[in-house]
């Protein structure tokens, strides 16, 4: 069971489900999750959104996915239990030291804004990023890491993203966002707590890309998966129907 106190951490077994909540196969780009097997994936497995229309990022990744994550993503967010900023922001340390080839030592990490906190207590990415900042500068202290949390603001909020469509969602955030810092010339770190259809990271992208960024990397929590095929387990059949299906059987090769 998940604490739900405002002060406490989640339990052992909880925080060892979410530790376990690999991504597998997924998008080279975006990590969507694509649903089979690990033996079948290939360096360049690009879903289909992606093939579509390439990212304005360089890559997207996660720790794992939000299917396993989102009991605990929501006591951190909407549940004010700040000391889940220490453990999960190792998780997405984690995340960003596994993409670590090709990764520019010199990195400045932007968490993704809140419009006006939006109600709540504090910006979950913001606490996120700045986490993962401390455990990264011990994994790998090579990087040269800059956090700004005023690098970028959010100028509106229309509605929720729960109850839109992937495209109703891009339009939801067109123009939501400006840059209030000089990012020209650096290398992006945009830090998020879940990656669902992109819609936020990718405006995101786009607009510091269009203020002069060299490039931009998205790191987020979790992954929700928007394109995989749910996985079909077969009935458990019962004992009366096994031996009806054998007598059926029987009877037919007897007929013929």
């Amino acid at each position: 069971m998940l604490l739900e106190a405002k002060a406490a951490p989640v339990c052992v077994q909880c925080m060892a489900s979410v530790q376990a909540s690999g991504l597998g196969v997924c998008c080279s780009l975006c990590s969507e999750p694509m649903g089979y097997e690990t033996p079948f994936q290939t360096a360049e497995c690009v879903c289909s959104r992606c093939e579509e229309v390439r990212p304005a990022f360089v890559r997207a990744t996660a720790y794992g996915l939000y299917e396993a994550m989102g009991p605990v993503l929501r006591l951190f967010k909407f549940e004010g239990v700040r000391a889940l900023e220490t453990p999960l922001g190792e998780l997405l340390a984690e995340a960003m030291v596994a993409q670590a080839e090709g990764m520019p030592e010199q990195l400045l990490v932007v968490p993704v804004p809140l419009f006006g906190r939006r109600h709540r207590m504090y910006n979950q990415s913001e606490l996120l990023a700045r986490g993962a900042v401390r455990a990264v500068k011990r994994m790998r202290p090579e990087w040269d890491m800059e956090l700004s949390s005023r690098c970028m603001k959010r100028i509106h909020h229309r509605e929720a993203h729960y109850r839109l469509s992937p495209e109703e969602r891009r339009e939801n955030v067109r123009g939501a966002f400006c840059v209030q810092g000089d990012v020209r010339g650096r290398h992006i770190v945009l830090v998020d707590d879940v990656y669902t259809t992109g819609a936020t990271v990718a405006e995101c992208s786009e607009v510091l890309l269009a203020a002069g960024a060299e490039s931009v990397r998205v790191v987020t929590l979790a992954r929700a998966g928007t394109l995989m095929p749910a996985l079909w387990t077969p009935r458990t059949r019962t004992r009366h129907e096994d031996r009806t299906s054998v007598e059926t059987l029987r009877e037919s090769t007897l007929r013929h």
